[in-house]
């Protein structure tokens, strides 16, 4: 898909290849852009093609199918495009679950953003659900990282957001989350259940590793959870962990 599809110097994938010219078409939808990145076809790609990529899909609002709306949060988000993402969550265009409530006064999602898209839409369809998994995998942050859930992934990607909070069942029990920011101060902390542990990535932009605090103890109470920091697209991320099961706390002052 790389090689025939990908539009490196635009931050886009083409629609398809195989005309009878061999050259194939210049067109590019939005969906194009969003399954790949979403499905993990552009890792690994020079951070530069990364990031026209998420300018693409940034600039480009909610032009997708309520269907294609899960693709199209997910490439944002794992292009560290949340405050796009987070747009469009809560965006009151046509296009919009703003829009359902609001203009449709619909009490669950419905099949297509409005009857002038589709006149024979239901007003109950699961696949327009996608907020519903984006709170708890993206802004939350909680992924399963190993079968049976013996390890997590927490990120939360919580972009602008001053406050989050939640928690995200699973079969070993609830993970809890909660972020606050307000001015230099910036905290997350996060509660693994019993029988399991957690790898905590904490997005923290240009600040300095140095300020935050870690509180948290490694699996089975053996010492302190080790701490690294890298850099993505997102600027400085903190990486503390494995932790192990209680709470962990990290902390700017």
């Amino acid at each position: 898909m790389r090689a025939t599809l990908l539009d490196s110097s635009a931050g886009r994938f083409r629609d398809g290849v195989g005309t009878t010219d061999g050259v194939g078409t210049t067109h590019s939808a939005q969906h194009a852009t969003a399954f790949p990145v979403a499905l993990g076809v552009a890792d690994g790609l020079d951070g530069d093609v990364l990031a026209k990529l998420g300018d693409t899909l940034a600039a480009g609002g909610m032009k997708v199918s309520v269907y294609g709306s899960q693709f199209l949060l997910d490439a944002l988000f794992r292009l560290g495009r949340s405050d796009a993402a987070l747009a469009l969550l809560t965006s009151t265009a046509t296009n919009s679950w703003l829009h359902m409530v609001d203009a449709l006064k619909a009490t669950i999602v419905t099949e297509a953003w409005d009857p002038a898209l589709k006149s024979n839409m239901t007003l109950s369809h699961a696949w327009a659900s996608a907020p519903a998994n984006a709170v708890a995998r993206h802004i939350l942050g909680v992924q399963v990282s190993e079968p049976g859930a013996a390890e997590f992934l927490v990120r939360p990607r919580t972009g602008s957001l001053t406050e989050a909070e939640g928690t995200v069942p699973s079969v070993r029990g609830p993970v809890a989350v909660r972020v606050r920011r307000s001015g230099d101060t910036h905290t997350t902390t996060v509660t693994v259940p019993p029988n399991s542990r957690a790898v905590l990535e904490v997005e923290i932009g240009e600040a300095d590793p140095a300020a935050y605090r870690v509180t948290g103890p490694a699996p089975g109470g053996r010492g302190k959870a080790e701490v690294e920091s890298f850099t993505d697209l997102t600027g400085t991320v903190l990486r503390i962990g494995p932790v192990g099961s209680g709470t962990t706390e990290v902390v700017r002052k």
